[in-house]
């Protein structure tokens, strides 16, 4: 009787920041985990003042791979078996969104799933005119100051973090689908065709969406 072949079953963990479960490849392309490899430089840069404090206790995991993400994936064409993204889309400008995401449908196995957790425009957008609208109400002269922290809460923060362009349902599905992928699905938090998705799924305030390729 002929044995299988043990097969890997790759899964991948897209701007994983902190939350790198070891069952995941964990792939983060930002200063700080770039830093965390090199924990003497890191050391010397916290000595000099040149990071904080803060930054510099935070608890980087040794398992995560440096990769920058607006490049193409270290993977082969159809060898991985699930992807899932937390907040890392709308820090990418739009091309670079799209570029990312046709990445992922290449090197995805053909009925995998990716799953993709992003602020919700709508949902951001609604919050905004209905805190306009109570503001117009109450006769609070004030619109301009409800309209810059919104402004602010979008766009701004510091270089690696800022948000470059933002999402809905609706554009987010229309991404997918654009790319070749299918059956996308608005899911709740922790709601997912993927076993185990607490191991990496810890933002609960999101829009997340699942589809097959």
């Amino acid at each position: 009787m002929r044995q299988e072949k043990n097969t890997i079953t790759l899964k991948l963990n897209l701007g994983c920041g902190l939350v790198a479960p070891d069952e995941w490849i964990n792939i983060d392309g930002s200063i700080n985990a770039r830093l965390a490899k090199f924990p003497f430089v890191r050391y010397f840069l916290f000595k000099i003042n040149l990071i904080s404090k803060k930054l510099y206790e935070i608890p980087w995991h040794k398992n995560i791979v440096i990769r920058d993400l607006r490049k193409k994936l270290p993977f082969k064409d159809d060898s991985v078996a699930f992807i899932y993204s937390s907040h890392l889309l709308e820090h990418l400008k739009k091309d670079e969104g799209m570029r990312l995401i046709k990445e992922c449908f290449r090197v995805l196995k053909k009925e995998a799933i990716i799953r993709i957790a992003i602020p919700d425009l709508y949902l951001l957008a609604k919050n905004y005119v209905k805190e306009i609208e109570s503001n117009l109400k109450n006769h609070y002269p004030n619109d301009y100051l409800i309209s810059e922290k919104f402004l602010k809460n979008l766009f701004e923060g510091k270089k690696r973090h800022r948000h470059l362009w933002m999402y809905d349902y609706k554009s987010l599905r229309y991404l997918l689908t654009k790319t070749g992928f299918r059956k996308t699905e608005k899911k709740n938090f922790r709601e997912s065709n993927i076993e185990k998705i607490e191991k990496v799924e810890t933002r609960k305030n999101s829009l997340f969406m699942e589809a097959i390729k």
